[in-house]
This record gives structure tokens, C-alpha cells and sequence, in this order.
């Protein structure tokens, strides 16, 4: 089983980092409750090694704080965005929601990068944001608590949601507040079943890397679908994700843009 300094083939990670989902809960709270939570100290500790050994050129990079020595790209999601940075002039900030610390960000910043004028924030919780600003900040990538913090550095051109939405207690509170920044929002590594109602379950992690578990959701894809298109945004694209949960589940990608151009600030 892969350890700390163990630095794993994509093969290899999808085969041994894998999760269970156990249960169906009535409440987030109640799956909070039956979980060690998120937030685990264990688990910041892990991603910092992790995010420090790429840093020091010891790891091609890392996601879920597991090490990687060959080069990936999560091919959709950064066409989408070099997409809208051509619409934009060559210019974006992108409020990436969840964004650990920087994972995205130094996985592709060979790409990013070619971008004129980039910026790049992370929204995350607070110790995250204390280690972010420590020890990986600099002109292009800053570490922010809120979207609002986010922006008053500039203008949030795009919100990211990677593989964020399904652990947030009132997800749809996040992306409202996502909409009222921006005009352009994109979700990734999202699961979507084809249900009525949301599941929410416990998310066990099977690697050795560290213990944890904490409530996960799975949304209802038409409930989902419904909720964008009454909050003013249509779908510009759709990707498959490469995580995997079970026959039940799709993880997907999506761009969705502001239908209404008259509040649409960027074309």
C-alpha cells in the first residue's frame, strides 16, 4: 500500500485510493454526526507533505494528497478554462472553491501560466488558508477563507467547484453566492445520481495515507439541473470525471454560463 513518499502512477491511485460510501442519512447533521469530519488535522498534515514534496521538485504533483511522478492533465476542465480566459482577453481570476493548496493550480500551471494576466485564489478552511499563505503563496496564487474575500483582490471571473460541492453542509447556498460574484460557474469531479432527492452518505477513506471520514452528497442530477437554470445559468459544456463510486453514480464536469446577457459582465 502507498505511503507518504511513495510516488504513484495514475493507475495505481485509482486502484488503492478509493473510498466507501456507507449509509443513506436524513440530514447532513446526522451524517456529521455518525463521521470523524473533514476538518481532521491528520488530513491538512498529510496534503502539506505532500503539496511541499512537489514544491520541491521531489513530485510531478499531488491530488488528495497522494504524489504523482508523471504528468497528468485533467484535460476538460483546463480547456474550459483557456477557454474563457480567450474570451477574456487572455485575462482571468479564477476563485477555485475547495482548492486545498493549489492542487489544480500546480498540476497545470505549465498551461495556466501561457494565461497574460492570471490570478488564482483558493477558498478553503481556515487552517488551510494559514499553511496556503506560508508556505505557497505568491503574486499569481493566494489563499482566501470566503468568495468575498476572494473578491476584493478583483472581479471573481470564475468559480471553480472541483470535487467541493459534494462536502459542503448547504452546497446551494455556496453556489448562490458563487452567482452573485461571477458569470461564469464550473463544477468538477461532481457525483450526480439519477434520484429524486439527494443522498447523503459517509464518505470512509480506504487508503492507508490517513483515516478519515465525513458526510458526502450526491445530487440528484434533474434537482440540480432545475436549481442552475432558475438561478439564471445554462450549461456550456458537459465532461465525465474520472472519479468512481458505483453503477448508480456519474461524476461530471460542467461550464455554466449567465443566460442573461444583460447581467452577463464578460462575453
Amino acid at each position: 500500500m502507498p505511503t507518504l513518499s511513495h510516488l504513484l502512477s495514475p493507475a495505481h491511485w485509482r486502484s488503492h485510493f478509493t473510498a466507501e460510501f456507507i449509509g443513506r442519512y436524513p440530514s447532513w447533521s446526522a451524517a456529521l454526526a455518525a463521521a470523524d469530519g473533514y476538518d481532521d488535522q491528520r488530513i491538512l498534515e498529510t496534503v502539506h507533505a505532500s503539496a511541499l514534496k512537489v514544491k520541491r521538485g521531489e513530485a510531478t504533483f499531488e491530488r488528495d494528497s497522494v504524489c504523482f511522478q508523471k504528468e497528468e492533465f485533467r484535460w476538460p476542465l483546463l480547456s474550459v478554462l483557456l477557454h474563457a480566459a480567450i474570451m477574456n482577453r487572455d485575462s482571468l481570476h479564477v476563485a477555485d472553491f475547495g482548492g486545498s493548496l493549489g492542487s489544480f493550480y500546480f498540476q497545470h500551471r505549465k498551461f495556466l501560466h501561457q494565461i497574460q494576466s492570471l490570478q488564482w485564489s483558493v477558498i478553503e478552511q481556515s487552517d488551510y488558508v494559514r499553511v496556503g499563505r506560508q508556505d505557497f503563496e505568491d503574486e499569481t496564487l493566494k489563499f482566501f477563507p470566503t468568495l468575498a474575500d476572494t473578491a476584493t483582490r478583483s472581479a471573481i471571473d470564475v468559480t471553480l467547484f472541483s470535487g467541493s460541492l459534494q462536502y459542503l453542509d448547504d452546497p446551494f447556498d455556496q453556489i448562490m453566492q458563487a452567482a452573485a460574484l461571477a458569470d461564469c460557474i464550473m463544477i468538477d469531479r461532481t457525483p450526480f445520481i439519477d434520484e429524486s432527492q439527494d443522498r447523503i452518505a459517509v464518505q470512509r477513506a480506504r487508503a492507508s495515507i490517513y483515516k478519515a471520514s465525513y458526510p458526502h452528497r450526491f445530487f440528484a442530477k434533474e434537482k440540480f439541473d432545475r436549481f442552475m437554470t432558475n438561478l439564471g445559468y445554462a450549461s456550456f459544456c458537459e465532461w465525465n470525471g474520472f472519479d468512481r463510486a458505483d453503477n448508480t453514480c456519474r461524476y461530471l464536469g460542467r461550464m455554466y454560463r449567465k443566460t442573461d446577457p444583460a447581467v452577463q459582465r464578460r462575453p
